[in-house]
């Protein structure tokens, strides 16, 4: 059975890729399993480069094909906020802040904004690097809308996941099926075919 290294420590990111990759025959290694206690730093100003400069970190330490990714947040009505730095809103907030405190914070500055103008994108990158330095990178860009208020409980590590928004299905992102909930993203890995890859 082939390996990849897995570049997280989200939860629901393990999730995600654990879905995307089933049945391909790949064994999926985090670093918590590994135990290492160091992060990267990610001062890169896309979430390609993001990405790939935790890929690039995490495949000299495991030594195994390292799949890592990085996303941000682009708000239409704050004008794009909060970037690719999501998480920590611009350095608002420290890595740990809690998905709930997160959450409400986004909420209260959306507050009195109508539900047409509640669009936003969800921009992320995955990078794909190879032991041998091969490097792949897959751009994702994905729209809905960001409801008033939590529809459902959020999923531990992703609190957009109660307020994200589809149209397309009338669903928040926690009331969909998982084949709902990643067939987005199954269209974006056209063509970023890892088992081939990383054999």
């Amino acid at each position: 059975m082939s390996k990849i290294f897995l570049a997280t420590r989200n939860k629901y990111k393990e999730k995600q890729f654990s879905y995307l990759l089933k049945d391909t025959g790949i064994d999926i290694v985090t670093i918590t399993e590994y135990g290492f206690k160091e992060s990267p730093d990610e001062d890169g100003l896309t979430a390609r480069e993001n990405a790939l400069l935790k890929a690039r970190f995490w495949v000299r330490r495991s030594g195994l094909p390292t799949l890592a990714d990085d996303a941000g947040l682009e708000v239409d009505a704050l004008n794009g906020e909060p970037g690719v730095k999501a998480r920590r809103w611009g350095g608002r907030f420290p890595d740990d802040v809690s998905d709930e405190e997160w959450l409400d914070y986004l909420l209260e500055r959306m507050k009195g904004i109508p539900f047409s103008r509640r669009t936003a994108l969800y921009r992320a990158a995955w990078a794909l690097v190879l032991p041998n330095k091969k490097e792949y990178v897959r751009d994702i860009k994905l729209k809905f809308i960001i409801l008033k208020e939590p529809k459902r409980g959020y999923s531990l590590g992703s609190p957009m996941s109660a307020v994200r928004y589809f149209p397309e299905y009338g669903k928040v992102e926690n009331e969909l099926t998982e084949k709902e909930q990643w067939e987005e993203l199954y269209r974006e890995m056209k063509g970023f075919d890892i088992p081939s890859k990383i054999r």
